[in-house]
């Protein structure tokens, strides 16, 4: 039996994967806010690791702003979670990180 995705991300990697395509993409929390139509505090929660897991219409409203469907969003989510477990404590892993193929 395979693992289940909560079992493999958590709200803190879908936190930071959200933060860099949202860097990547020259948008805000509040861009995010706007196009996915959330509350700015619900988007703040999610964005900061606040929420354990999103729903997964929540992860579809989100992974749509970035031109991506929720299966593009995951797998991006566990390749920045694998990527970035090499630069710990870094604040600027971007252009470190070789996940630089996503959309849009």
């Amino acid at each position: 039996m395979g693992k289940r995705i909560k079992d493999e991300i958590t709200g803190k990697d879908i936190a930071r994967a959200i933060n860099l395509l949202l860097e990547k993409n020259g948008m805000t929390q509040a861009d995010l806010t706007r196009e996915a139509k959330y509350e700015r505090s619900y988007v703040s929660k999610i964005a900061t690791g606040g929420v354990r897991y999103p729903r997964l219409d929540t992860m579809q409203r989100i992974s749509r702003v970035f031109d991506m469907d929720v299966d593009e969003f995951l797998a991006f989510t566990k390749k920045v979670k694998k990527e970035s477990e090499k630069f710990k404590g870094e604040k600027d892993i971007w252009d470190k990180l070789i996940v630089r193929e996503t959309p849009k």
